[in-house]
């Protein structure tokens, strides 16, 4: 990587201002390279947000078209008019438990059905499929923390630690044999433990009846070949353990992300293993009850009556049994359930912060560029405004239910779709991808989110800031970057923007102001807000294969005065949590904001 040419000036200051220099140099044409993460404070108040309000608007006139004629900006989708749909976006800062935006479908194969309500709402049940696993890895961070993601699988599963180690007597070679002893928990909870998907299945056990698997191309198979467990026929402990004895592994552990429900169900057993408890025990005590998730559990509700159920029971997969496998997909929740329980989840209700901000992170990249997996987050890297900001999703299908639910850390929101669609001729295998309407929802509100949550911090922390006792001042405003922009910083008389533009060798710089999540609160209620400050300049430089064009994390507080960050802005507030006031603490002077 190459840095840009540095004055006489700046060379001088080399040893503190290397990485410094290169943010400087990436970023072209002012356009500014913010850190990960938000840019603005996340926006409160959002019912009364005219901004978030009009973009609500145009995603129900979005979702109205869509589920009248299946058309939407997003491409056609067959399905939708036949589609249940639930849907609920909620905000950390709601204060009201319910969603602060809800939109709702009943298709025609629900009001019509044999079982279940015949109108959706905030209330009625869904099968959310593999969101299920989601809830387990809650489970283990509400019920244990995340202290055991290292711990190899066959400390906690016996049966794996005993595979593995008469696959070591016999000198198995690794084409034929699991290494378990290298599988952690945080391997499976990635996706990256190389395992097969699924034991259940096996094409064998799908063949039509009456049909001769050899006329389709298939070898004839032994008894012994022939799996003992299937959907209908589900494996007890041991039976699942006797199949992986013999089961080769896709990959070697920590390869590269492979999608597996059978990771989830061992994952299970070493809560089982860890806590003493099931996953549904855990969940039952430690999360539904807790969170007042009353509709919410891994096995099938007692009373069908609360639950949209296309057609009928059966046909639905309504009452499908998952068995041990219920861990890893057989979930059942509500709008109002999963707005509590990602609520929770952004505001770390059940869990320390820390824990919650280690669990927000990826474990591992895919072949796209924008989609990255973690426990077992699917995260989709979009683009607001120019900048990337994460999402962080679970889906689920199973049946005719189709689920995803998404957090999005940058604006403390979450949006959970909830839907059903029948086997149709349109709609073979039944179920519905909801993929589409997240984007939908997605495409008019997070920009609309970001532009309020600018609006805010413009209302709230740009102006004028003075010091009484000296010539020293602050000019904050927004513009048409990320972040806000100091426009003119006076210290004890001396244009201080234009020094440091001398002390980093550069000129046109811009010094931008982005929020962190330090904050102090006093007894008497009042609190401070830290924000962190980064330089941009419109020099540029190339980009080429190993080269990157945003280095913004490798210019943090590179900057010090008398062992104290220049590179901060300390904000302090009244107990009504309005902002009064300012301090850079390596210029050591406070200034109060104009009326």
């Amino acid at each position: 990587m190459r840095l840009a040419a540095r004055s006489v000036h700046s060379l001088l200051f080399y040893s503190s201002i290397s990485s410094f220099s290169f943010l400087i140099a990436s970023a072209a044409t002012f356009n500014a390279c913010p850190l990960l993460g938000a840019v603005y404070p996340a926006p409160t108040s959002i019912p009364s947000s005219s901004i978030i309000q009009s973009a609500l608007s145009n995603a129900t006139d979005a979702l109205d078209t869509l589920v009248t004629t299946g058309n939407s900006t997003e491409g056609p989708f067959a399905p939708a008019n036949i589609t249940t749909w639930s849907i609920g976006m909620f905000s950390t800062s709601d204060e009201s438990s319910d969603p602060f935006w809800q939109y709702h479908y009943t298709a025609p194969s629900v009001a019509n059905s044999t079982a279940g309500v015949h109108k959706a709402d905030i209330d009625s049940v869904y099968r959310v499929g593999s969101i299920s696993k989601l809830f387990t890895v809650y489970s283990l961070l509400v019920q244990a923390g995340d202290g055991y993601w290292q711990d190899p699988v066959t400390k906690w599963v016996p049966e794996l630690a005993a595979i593995a180690a008469g696959d070591a007597k016999e000198g198995v070679e690794d084409i034929s044999r699991i290494r378990w002893e290298d599988v952690t928990l945080g391997d499976l909870a990635d996706q990256i433990a190389g395992l097969p998907r699924d034991y259940t299945a096996d094409l064998i056990n799908q063949v039509p009846a009456g049909i001769d698997p050899t006329q389709l191309g298939f070898p004839p198979l032994n008894a012994s070949e022939i799996p003992s467990c299937s959907y209908e026929n589900l494996c007890n402990r041991t039976d699942f353990f006797n199949f992986y004895a013999k089961r080769h592994p896709v990959f070697l552990p920590a390869t590269t992300p492979a999608y597996s429900n059978d990771a989830f169900e061992i994952l299970a057993f070493a809560i089982e293993g860890i806590t003493n408890q099931t996953v549904d025990q855990i969940l039952s005590d430690s999360v539904y009850k807790p969170l007042n998730m009353s509709r919410s559990s891994l096995s099938t509700p007692p009373d069908p009556s609360l639950a949209v159920i296309p057609i009928s029971i059966n046909s639905s997969s309504y009452d499908l049994d998952f068995g041990l496998g219920a861990p890893y997909g057989a979930m059942y929740s509500t709008i109002r359930d999963m707005t509590s329980a990602g609520r929770s989840m952004l505001n770390s209700t059940l869990l320390p912060p820390a824990v919650t901000r280690r669990w927000f992170k990826p474990g591992a990249h895919t072949d796209s560029l924008v989609f990255s997996v973690g426990k077992p987050w699917e995260i989709i890297r979009s683009t607001i405004n120019g900048r990337v900001v994460d999402v962080y999703t679970k889906t689920g299908n199973v049946g005719d239910y189709g689920s995803i639910i998404a957090l999005v850390p940058d604006f403390q929101v979450g949006l959970t779709i909830l839907a059903a669609a029948p086997k149709t001729p349109i709609n073979p295998f039944g179920g519905v991808q909801p993929e589409l309407a997240a984007s939908i929802i997605a495409e008019e509100v997070f920009p609309a989110l970001e532009q309020a949550a600018k609006q805010q911090a413009t209302d709230d922390f740009a102006g004028t800031y003075t010091a009484t006792a000296l010539n020293s001042s602050l000019v904050l405003a927004a513009d048409n970057l990320p972040g806000l922009n100091i426009t003119s910083l006076i210290s004890n008389g001396t244009d201080f923007l234009a020094d440091l533009a001398i002390v980093a060798g550069v000129s046109g710089t811009s010094l931008r102001a982005y929020p962190t999540n330090l904050r102090s609160s006093a007894a008497d209620g009042t609190s401070q807000v830290a924000f962190t400050l980064l330089l941009t300049s419109p020099e540029s430089i190339g980009k080429g294969v190993i080269e990157v064009d945003c280095f913004s994390w490798g210019a943090v507080d590179n900057l010090e005065y008398g062992m104290e960050q220049l590179q901060q802005l300390v904000f302090d507030m009244d107990a009504q949590g309005k902002v009064v006031a300012v301090e850079n603490p390596a210029l050591r002077v406070k200034m109060e904001k104009n009326a």
